[in-house]
């Protein structure tokens, strides 16, 4: 329950984050902060709603039967990794890109995400292999 409580309280963060950024104007900040609590606002609220939701719909019993039904979770193993192998195409396609435009600290940025990303991997994997 203490989960569900900081989701909502995280919620209602999100949603007063809203109307501060309509009132950055009146305070006098500056693009950075206006984006940041736009953002802020936005990813808290979407986080926390996903988060509730999933909560409460892992309680119905139908729906955690069918969810973690053993066909369906290989589907998810490999739909994911489908689209990891896409990604990391997509990622060297875009350092390349920016190495070609002359944009060096993006390309230099793009390509340690591309590096992080198997470090990632390797580290959440063994760490649900415990769990389970």
């Amino acid at each position: 329950m203490k989960i569900n409580k900081l989701l909502i309280v995280g919620f209602f963060f999100g949603l007063l984050l809203i109307p501060l950024y309509l009132a950055s104007d009146l305070l006098n900040f500056s693009t950075i902060i206006k984006n940041a609590l736009l953002f802020g606002g936005i990813v808290t609220i979407s986080v926390c709603y996903v988060n509730i939701v999933y909560t409460q719909m892992m309680r119905d019993k139908d729906f955690k039967t069918e969810v973690l039904d053993e066909r369906n979770v290989m589907i998810k193993e490999k739909t994911g990794y489908v689209m990891s192998y896409i990604n990391n195409s997509l990622l060297l396609v875009a350092v390349f890109l920016l190495m070609i435009l002359d944009y060096k600290v993006p390309a230099a940025i793009v390509g340690s995400i591309f590096v992080l990303q198997p470090i990632i991997l390797i580290a959440v994997s063994g760490r649900i292999e415990k769990n389970y």
